[in-house]
């Protein structure tokens, strides 16, 4: 079951009935203001519906996982200095964008299986050429992304692959004191030797406030790949802090980094990492049901 919410001017929707309930109080919508529809697409004052929704939700909402499933930390607690903000108002608008976007790919496959039926041709809106289908993964994918970021998907990925506890050697900040490029580095050779990571594989992000510059890796040294390999590199003129992560298992940091790209979205990045992660595994997924759902 699927509702859409207006305030007479907006429609949000499609939304579950947990996800209806989440967004009246995340927004402080006014019951009496705002209407409500169901399949019966018929607009019902919220305020009357209201009750029932909340019934639904609770009897409808999925069961945790007994184990594992999520990290046990918040996804917006970070490291010092820095905290994630998320956008749950945002995330429930793309995950209603996601809805749109499948059921618009099942009503043409329903016409094509109809027209089967009656041993005819489909109309051609019924069917997606092969650049249509192509720009469609491209917007679910993106859409799917966008929400995980709103949402804290990505994050809680990201915290589930980096090693031990934010107070502990995982995840550090470190604000530069200086404009001058050597007494940068001095500081971060400093931080990484004090640390006793500077030859410890791991994830490394050059920020300007709080925009992402640069995102990268290694399986080596911290160390060395960035004091020497990236020391004319523009980013560090640019930078005024750095991230570093270390991942729980070395063979999980070029997923780290992936994860990370995905997430922050560094503006001086090449490429998006190697498409190996969490996410990767479920955005394969979603493109080979399209696949499936778009075939004639």
């Amino acid at each position: 079951m699927t509702l859409f919410l207006s305030d007479g001017t907006n429609v949000v929707g499609p939304l579950t009935p947990a996800e209806t309930v989440k967004y009246i109080d995340v927004q402080k919508i006014d019951l009496e203001k705002w209407q409500v529809c169901d399949q019966s697409h018929i607009w019902k004052i919220l305020k009357n519906e209201f009750p029932k929704i909340a019934a639904l939700a609770v009897e409808l909402q999925a069961n945790p996982p007994e184990n594992g499933g999520e990290s046990h930390r918040p996804a917006n607690e970070g490291i010092v200095g820095k905290k994630d903000i998320l956008d749950p108002v945002g995330a429930l608008e793309k995950i209603a964008e996601v809805r749109v976007l499948f059921n618009s790919l099942w009503e043409k496959q329903n016409e094509r299986l109809v027209a089967k039926i009656k041993n005819c041709q489909p109309d051609e809106k019924a069917l997606l050429s092969a650049k249509e289908l192509g720009l469609l993964k491209e917007k679910i994918a993106s859409t799917v992304i966008d929400f995980w970021r709103k949402e804290g998907t990505i994050l809680n990925w990201i915290k589930e692959i980096t090693w031990g506890d934010p107070t502990e050697l995982s995840d550090s900040f470190v604000k530069l004191q200086s404009t001058n490029v050597d007494e940068k580095m001095s500081q971060v050779e400093k931080h990484l030797n004090d640390r006793r990571i500077y030859d410890w594989e791991g994830c490394y992000c050059f920020m300007s406030g709080e925009k992402y510059l640069y995102i990268g890796e290694t399986k080596h040294s911290l160390g060395r790949r960035m004091l020497i390999e990236h020391k004319n590199k523009i980013f560090w003129h640019e930078a005024d802090s750095i991230r570093l992560l270390i991942p729980g298992d070395k063979r999980n940091t070029k997923k780290l980094e992936r994860l990370l790209i995905l997430n922050y979205m560094p503006t001086v990045n090449d490429n998006d990492g190697v498409q190996s992660s969490s996410a990767d595994e479920v955005l394969e997924i979603l493109e080979t049901e399209i696949d499936e759902l778009a075939r004639p």
